[in-house]
């Protein structure tokens, strides 16, 4: 017999031997059902404070890049062939427009203007020298699309039975790209 082992068997003949009383039951019975019937009570983790903070940090984070996108985004409406944030008023400002836009006439519309404002800015950019071929091709490819766009939309327009609203944003497509025919 080692040593554990007689000290296990000594504390098992203690404990025959050695019991409470039946007051010292009650009285601990007692303040342990308090303990249960109170709960638990939240232990405050040490990384509490970096959450809080860090969820400021986020909030604070998230308003800078909103306020900054759209301040960037309402900068680019003025923006022309070879500035800095000309792309993000073709690929941001655009696109949006036409997404918060809600009938088809008044998208079509706006297909219609854009194209109108690309070669108003193509013929613009090339009286000030300001063509390169990543203007060009930024130019051409915005045009190409809102041309596709507004085609689309007109022929949708006709389907609809909007046929009025279709023949004259025809002739508003028409006459722009005839009066800008020398581009």
């Amino acid at each position: 017999m080692n040593k554990d082992q007689h000290i296990e068997e000594l504390l098992k003949d203690a404990g025959g031997r050695v019991s409470l009383r039946a007051d010292e039951k009650a009285l601990h019975r007692e303040k342990l059902l308090t303990f249960m019937e109170a709960g638990r009570k939240p232990v405050r983790s040490p990384y509490a404070a970096f959450f809080v903070s860090s969820a400021r940090y986020v909030t604070a984070f998230a308003l800078f890049i909103l306020i900054g996108g759209t301040g960037v985004v309402s900068a680019s409406g003025s923006a022309t062939p070879g500035d800095l944030l000309y792309p993000v008023r073709l690929k941001v400002k655009e696109p949006v427009h036409l997404a918060l836009t809600q009938s088809p006439e008044e998208k079509t519309g706006l297909e219609v203007a854009f194209a109108g404002e690309r070669l108003k800015e193509f013929a613009a950019a090339s009286s000030e020298g300001k063509l390169n071929t990543d203007t060009v091709a930024l130019i051409t490819d915005s045009l190409s699309e809102h041309l596709a766009n507004a085609q689309d939309g007109i022929q949708e327009l006709h389907e609809d039975g909007d046929t009025e609203i279709a023949i004259q944003t025809n002739a508003d497509l028409h006459s722009l790209l005839s009066a800008n025919q020398s581009i």
